[in-house]
């Protein structure tokens, strides 16, 4: 799972809005008409896609998107999913509500994952979409009324396609920025999200969505306590030119050290919220085209040997586990394509989350997971963040307060300063950056 963030995108362009007339049943299926290439700002691939969905041409669902998105429905739809309607399988119908196409400037703000996109594709655009969804069973994933998402289309060798999609949890954003509708549908879908991080599930109309239930993980039954009380030793912040000569780095360190754990209030939390963290959550497995309902302890057991190396330190190692915890948390908080599709939180493919191999746990991975075990981490806020990381490069510590997790970043700093713990590591990375305004926290949400 690594995730970069990229600074280059195409030039600016105009804001340009599309916004379809309704009728006096805002949000009925029929009430809005299924826009075509020729009177649409949105590229044909987008119909395509509309079209690939309300004809079940699952084929051509897959194929709207773009090569290196195809590998992600691999095996898509599975047989359950076809059996049991699940996932993007559960839509009736779904039509263009209203469509803008954005300008290239603050498109990362707005969906940081549309930093992926490669540069080998071109005529780049990217658009924010209101789609109107019946579906035959509302679910977390897609429920009956209008879900907005943003979409950017590319060109590859002459052919059109869908090369990012991504759901719109920050709409908050779009507003301050200038992007947003400003449409009483785009306020109920906000309220939808806002619902959801409070960890209720609702539809389009506030109304509660039953749930699948979900067991307590065994392993994880120690969730929803007080937060662990670390020892936080403060260390003043040394000056370059002091005569005691240390690595910038230990500077920074230090100063990482010295944020502190706040009280989580989480018994009256409600699983799936940002603020506490569910017992398990729904990972699609490719290999056999199923869900299964899995505990953040074993999901943790079997990610991280095949994202850290199971010889590192053992602080790294309990960074490492928290850091993929937090990342699974923040997504089952904010699920997103393809894993929503399938009807999950996430999938085990390493291409688009994070590694996942069942029975691949080693007796120091198992033992650094087992010594954090409910432990996650939030930002200064009390919010779940989204933790990714990149590999870095060995003996290299990699940038502090920069919001993105070096690999071996963290071996460097638990064989260089073995007196700093594995929050001093998370905290080097993710304090005071675009993941937490201040220190971040860590403790059992």
């Amino acid at each position: 799972m690594l995730k970069m963030f990229k600074s280059v995108f195409v030039s600016c362009c105009m804001v340009s809005i599309l916004t379809i007339p309704l009728a006096s049943n805002a949000f009925a299926a029929d009430s809005v008409k299924t826009l075509s290439a020729s009177d649409s700002i949105l590229p044909a691939v987008v119909s395509d896609y509309v079209d690939a969905i309300n004809n079940k041409d699952w084929d051509s669902f897959v194929h709207s998107y773009s090569p290196d998105r195809q590998q992600f429905y691999q095996g898509f739809p599975s047989k359950e999913q076809e059996e049991n309607k699940t996932g993007i399988l559960s839509v009736e119908s779904i039509n263009v509500f209203e469509a803008k196409k954005l300008p290239s400037n603050n498109i990362l703000k707005v969906e940081p994952y549309f930093a992926d996109i490669s540069s080998a594709y071109t005529d780049i655009g990217y658009y924010y979409v209101g789609f109107n969804y019946t579906v035959n069973k509302e679910s977390e994933f897609f429920y009956n009324g209008v879900k907005y998402e943003l979409i950017a289309t590319g060109n590859l060798n002459g052919q059109e396609y869908i090369i990012g999609h991504e759901n719109v949890y920050n709409i908050d954003e779009l507003v301050a920025i200038g992007y947003a509708f400003n449409s009483t549908a785009e306020q109920q879908a906000n309220n939808v999200v806002k619902e959801r991080e409070q960890g209720n599930i609702v539809n389009f109309e506030n109304e509660f969505i039953e749930q699948t239930t979900i067991n307590e993980d065994a392993q994880h039954a120690g969730l929803n306590q007080t937060v662990e009380e670390n020892t936080i030793y403060l260390n003043q912040d040394l000056p370059e030119t002091t005569t005691i000569k240390k690595p910038r780095e230990q500077l920074n360190l230090e100063k990482a050290k010295n944020g502190s754990n706040a009280q989580s209030n989480s018994s009256d939390i409600q699983p799936l919220s940002a603020t506490s963290t569910p017992s398990t959550f729904k990972l699609y497995i490719t290999g056999s085209g199923t869900i299964t309902n899995i505990g953040f302890d074993t999901y943790a057991k079997n990610v991280l040997p095949n994202e850290w190396y199971g010889s590192w330190k053992s602080e790294s190692l309990k960074a490492g586990a928290v850091t993929i915890k937090t990342y699974a948390w923040y997504n089952a908080t904010y699920p997103r394509k393809p894993a929503t599709d399938y009807g999950a939180h996430l999938t085990d493919r390493w291409q688009n989350y994070q590694h996942y191999v069942p029975n691949s746990g080693q007796t120091t991975t198992n033992n650094a997971v087992n010594a954090v075990s409910g432990i996650f981490m939030v930002n200064s806020e009390g919010k779940v963040f989204d933790a990714q990381y990149r590999a870095g490069s060995e003996g290299v510590i990699g940038t502090a307060w920069g919001g993105v997790l070096s690999q071996w970043g963290t071996q460097y700093i638990a064989q260089n300063y073995p007196e700093y713990d594995y929050y001093t590591i998370l905290s080097y990375y993710y304090s005071f950056s675009d993941k937490s305004s201040g220190y971040i926290q860590t403790g059992n949400y």
